[in-house]
Formats: C-alpha cells, structure tokens, sequence
C-alpha cells in the first residue's frame, strides 16, 4: 500500500472513533475537565492546522520552528477559535481535515523519506509525525469514553 494511503487511512480510521464517541452527544456537554465538544473540535483542527503548515513548510525545504510546548499550543489553538460559534468549529474540524488529506496526497513521494524537524523537539519522517496525530485522536477517543464512563 502506497504510504499517502496508510497515512490518509490512519487518520480516517482515528476520526471515525472520534465521531463515534462525541456522535449524539448535546454540544454544551463537558468531555473533558473544563472543556466541551467545541473546545476539543478546536483543539483537534489546531493541530491538523500544524501538521499542514508542518507539510507546506517541508515540501518549499523551510523550516517551520518549534511550538513553545504542548499545553501552550493546544490553549493557543482554543484561544483562537474562540469567537467561532460550535458550528463553525464543527465546519473547520471536517474542512481542515479534509485540506490536510488533500496536502498529505499532493506532497512529493521522495519528500516522504527526508528526515524532518518535529515541532516539539525529535525528528523523524512524515509518516511518524501524522501517525502521532493519528495515535492522538484514538487516545483522546478512549479518554471520552473513560470520562464519560462507557
């Protein structure tokens, strides 16, 4: 299989848990301490964001630069989203995953083997940085269910 493939099936896979578990959930529910649907939908399309501009940065050979910490960037990515209304977060968590998908298919194949700079600190290839993500979205699946006692 193609690795833009596997890497574009990982995160279909990952999402279709994610939408399983908030699927019929009231949009004011907390599912997390301190954070509802909106809250998290914004901090799963900021790092989608990160990976694309991650990707775009790569593939014209620039270097993004790190992210000033995790913590810091999930509240940077809800902070910026704040004025948008639950169905706009909604909207943006489909469109930019879907803008993300489009990346990972158009970035050149031998781009896929060239060692990368992970924004955290590391580095690694393109597959490993999306696969995280991909491992992301599965943990923070089964921390919904843990929280909401499944």
């Amino acid at each position: 299989m193609e690795i833009k493939t596997q890497i574009i099936e990982d995160l279909e896979k990952a999402r279709h848990q994610l939408i399983v578990q908030l699927g019929h959930m009231d949009k004011d529910r907390e599912i997390f301490p301190g954070w509802r649907i909106k809250n998290f939908l914004d901090h799963i399309t900021g790092w989608d964001e990160l990976i694309i501009n991650i990707l775009l940065y790569h593939r014209s050979a620039k270097y993004l630069g790190r992210i000033t910490g995790i913590d810091q960037h999930n509240a940077e990515s809800i902070r910026n989203r704040e004025s948008l209304t639950y169905e706009e977060s909604l909207r943006d968590f489909g469109e930019i995953r879907e803008k993300l998908k489009t990346i990972i298919l158009e970035t050149p194949n031998d781009l896929y083997k060239n060692i990368i700079d992970f924004p955290w600190g590391g580095t690694g290839i393109i597959q490993e940085l999306i696969s995280i993500f991909s491992h992301h979205e599965l943990e923070h699946a089964q921390e919904i269910m843990d929280f909401l006692g499944k």
